[in-house]
This record gives structure tokens, sequence and C-alpha cells, in this order.
């Protein structure tokens, strides 16, 4: 979901998004390109530049999650402290050409229903916080008890 706030006449873009802060670090690549698709068309349907364009997670921490569990209130205090959910992401109109050819090619394979899962080794694909793709995006997913790639994994 991309979201625009507004705040002393100065626009900010945002993409809420439930991966992980270190999965959208890991990815930020594919942010970019949709945050700057966005940014350009907004600032052109305005007339208006875009200030700030960021990323919002919002999956809990592994330490948050933690100390929920075990009911720690010092140790929870502790890592909402330090849990930082936005990840700014720089705009810029010099990338447009190549992120607009990558959404067509998204776009283009949604039209022809080509729905092809990841392959296991990207199912495998370890993150810096220590889960895997599979553990974060296949556990959320309806139909992964269907799935080849998940059942290969």
């Amino acid at each position: 979901m991309i979201d625009v706030l507004e705040k002393d006449g100065k626009r900010s873009l945002f993409d809420v998004t439930t991966n992980s802060r270190e999965q959208i670090e890991d990815d930020i690549e594919l942010y970019k390109d949709e945050l700057n698709l966005y940014a350009y068309e907004l600032e052109r349907m305005k007339e208006s530049d875009i200030g700030d364009t960021f990323v919002l997670s919002t999956s809990m921490p592994r330490d948050v999650r933690y100390a929920l569990k075990n009911g720690n209130a010092s140790e929870l205090e502790h890592a909402l402290a330090n849990w930082n959910p936005i990840v700014p992401v720089q705009h810029s109109h010099d990338v447009l050409e190549s992120a607009v050819k990558k959404v067509g090619e998204v776009v283009e394979k949604i039209q022809n229903c080509e729905f092809d899962p990841p392959s296991p080794s990207v199912l495998k694909k370890e993150f810096k916080d220590g889960r895997t793709f599979c553990s974060h995006i296949c556990e959320n997913c309806d139909i992964r008890k269907s799935c080849e790639a998940f059942k290969g994994v």
C-alpha cells in the first residue's frame, strides 16, 4: 500500500509493508522503483514536489515479540525504544526509465496469468534477521499447502 502524508505543506510518500526492516533493506531496489514511479506521478499530477520517500515496516521485530511473549516490561521498553520501522528511500527521476520497464514486465506477467512461485533457492534465502523468505512470506500465504516450491523446501 502506498500512502501520502502531508504536513506543513510538505508531502512525503511511503509504502506500508509486512516485510521486516531487514528484508526491506535487502530488497531496497524493489521499493525504490515503486516509490520513484509513484513520486513522479504524484509530482506530475499535483504539480508539487515530493519530499521524503520511505518504507514503513509493520513487522514486529523479534526482540519485541520475545519481550511480549515473556512479559518482561523492561525488556519490552528497551526493544520498543530500539524499534525503527521507517526505512528511508532516496528518490530520483534518473531511475524512471528502468523502473517503468520493470513494472511493465510485472504487469505483463499478471495480465498473462504467469504466477510462478519462487524457486527453492529463493525460498531458502536468509535475511539479516536470520529468517528465510519461506518462513516469513510463505507462512502468511493461503496457498502454501498446494505450492510445489513450498513443498520442496
